[in-house]
């Protein structure tokens, strides 16, 4: 098979359409369209059937520096809302963790990740890298309007 101009051309459209539409997305931050949260783990289960609370899933290595930052805004929050929201920690070491990182694989692509998960159980938004005080709020006000 002859590589012509014309398949050159049609193979630079596909690069760059794949490229366009790729950094298009934000990094930080993507809505889902509310799927339903896999409940795991027995702290997964048990932070979706409290009453009128966000859940918020906190993928993440106690080892890394973007994690531990993340942690720590995360404890902040945890003190403006606290019993409005639950924080479930899911630690790569964690063994009793593992099934919540392959239900979520799809999602988390590596900690830190945080997802927002509804009251009832709705997956809202996740956060991939260190998501600010103040976004993770908009987000966790957002799944209490829900």
């Amino acid at each position: 098979m002859r590589f012509s101009l014309k398949n050159a051309i049609l193979v630079l459209i596909l690069v760059l359409s794949v490229f366009v539409m790729g950094c298009t997305d934000n990094p930080d931050s993507q809505e889902t369209a509310l799927e339903k949260a896999p409940l795991s783990t027995q702290s997964i289960k048990d932070a979706v059937a409290k009453d009128d609370s966000v859940v918020v899933l906190f993928f993440w290595y106690s080892a890394g520096a973007p994690c531990i930052q993340q942690n720590s805004i995360l404890n902040n929050i945890q003190t403006i809302y606290g019993d409005k929201i639950t924080i479930v920690p899911l630690e790569v070491r964690d063994f009793t963790a593992q099934n919540a990182w392959n239900d979520y694989s799809h999602l988390v692509r590596g900690p830190p990740t945080t997802i927002i998960v509804t009251d009832d159980g709705y997956i809202t938004t996740r956060f991939m890298g260190v998501a600010g005080e103040q976004t993770l709020i908009e987000a966790i006000d957002s799944a209490a309007a829900m």
